[in-house]
């Protein structure tokens, strides 16, 4: 009798000790699955669990974790994937990298053909930040080819409270005079040109035939810029100083599109926080703009549910480089935070902060791998939100994936004030 009790003390005392084991082990190792959810009602139970290996709750900056919490965003886990990657822009990084070279005075570059510019930066570099931005700049804001065709794109504007209140649809033609890879060999068309754009509206009648045509420049001066009057049919000249004003009427500001729009100099400066992981979409597979549906428009959407704007896609973990934006005073945002991919100088999104520390808008975009009309790779922007949490309202970018990169036909020297004119009267076409 006294043995039975003896063994199950020791029995007792295996198993308790066992379940602690698997207890604590099974709190530490907890892997959920891809296409497991995160919502409001679950995001406590999950963010100390794990998906490859990081903790929930560490792949959740504090702008997502509140939209999950506060604004009906779900996120579907889908495992990561390495973006594809032009060969071409690979070779011209290992080939012209040793000789680009950063003036810490003129905050520009030197030296510079193509690829990335500064491929293996060290964060213990001074002037780490701002090479980074550099190499987002040089890659067009994600990995691209010289000139990128979006015949039709739209700007949703959203109420978070009555839905999709506004539609418009426009045009653009970007041409890069950088890091150009076509014709067989990376060359540079114009040193002292980064790129220029030309934009179009297209429906509803009131904006149809509108249009502005911009030159970025490479020493950092302001854009020149020009506007077509459709009412005079004329093209007057802008002032190139309002890049850090709205975009017509969304929630957009001129520096934001594609998470970083400027020269790198007009900033005060960039600080690197560090490297971490969060959640993006980075290979989004549900069409933003589906013309054919006769059901839904814009299935990458949830526009029918309150507040109408979060996306449906699926979110990855990836790594970043967690960077901080030196605002000019003038600047309507306190504070903007940025996450760059660590595999390409890919900006995923930024938060905004307001001087009283409050968050105001969130900017992020899904994206997705395309094969260039060349052969090369490149990635698009799916689709581009900009939520403004403080007038709770939100513009949204879709576009139907007709987009075209390199195509044939354009010629680089033709893109001045007269194809915005040609664009205007809806037959600028390639």
């Amino acid at each position: 009798m006294k043995g039975k009790i003896i063994r199950k003390v020791i029995m007792a005392a295996f198993l308790t000790f066992t379940c602690l084991i698997f207890g604590v082990t099974s709190v530490v190792s907890a892997e959920v699955e891809a296409g497991d959810v995160i919502n409001s009602k679950n995001i406590d139970e999950m963010k100390d669990q794990e998906f490859e290996g990081h903790k929930i709750g560490d792949l959740l900056t504090d702008m997502v974790e509140m939209m999950i919490r506060e604004k009906g965003l779900e996120i579907e886990l889908k495992h990561s994937e390495p973006f594809p990657v032009d060969e071409r822009w690979v070779e011209a990084t290992e080939k012209y990298a040793d000789q680009v070279k950063l003036n810490p005075e003129t905050q520009n570059i030197e030296g510079y053909v193509a690829g990335t510019p500064f491929p293996d930066v060290d964060l213990d570099d001074p002037n780490a930040a701002l090479k980074l931005a550099w190499n987002s700049q040089m890659v067009g804001g994600f990995p691209r080819g010289d000139i990128q065709w979006v015949p039709e794109f739209r700007f949703l504007f959203i109420d978070g409270d009555k839905g999709i209140t506004r539609e418009q649809t426009w045009t653009y033609l970007t041409a890069f005079y950088q890091g150009l890879l076509g014709e067989g060999r990376p060359h540079v068309v114009d040193e002292n040109i980064y790129k220029r754009n030309i934009t179009v509206g297209l429906s509803p009648s009131d904006i149809a035939g509108l249009g502005t045509y911009s030159i970025r420049y490479m020493d950092g001066k302001t854009d020149d810029m020009w506007a077509y009057l459709k009412s005079v049919r004329r093209v007057r000249r802008l002032s190139g100083g309002s890049w850090m004003d709205p975009i017509g009427g969304t929630d957009m500001l001129n520096d934001e599109m594609e998470v970083l729009n400027i020269h790198p100099s007009w900033y005060k400066g960039f600080e690197v926080v560090g490297k971490r992981h969060v959640l993006a979409i980075c290979h989004s597979e549900r069409p933003s703009f589906d013309k054919g549906s006769k059901s839904d428009l814009y299935p990458g959407i949830d526009h029918k549910t309150p507040p109408h704007w979060n996306p449906t896609d699926a979110w990855e973990p990836r790594e970043v480089y967690e960077l901080k934006a030196k605002l000019p005073e003038e600047h309507p945002y306190a504070e903007k935070r940025m996450y760059m991919d660590t595999q390409i100088p890919l900006l995923l999104y930024a938060e905004a902060y307001d001087h009283a520390g409050e968050m105001w808008k969130m900017i992020f975009f899904g994206m997705t791998p395309i094969k260039t009309e060349d052969g090369g790779y490149g990635i698009l922007s799916n689709t581009g939100h900009m939520i403004d949490f403080k007038r709770n309202h939100a513009t949204i970018f879709v576009h139907p994936m007709s987009s075209t990169w390199n195509p044939a036909g354009v010629d680089l020297d033709e893109i001045d004030v007269h194809l915005l004119k040609k664009a205007a009267q809806g037959k600028m076409d390639f």
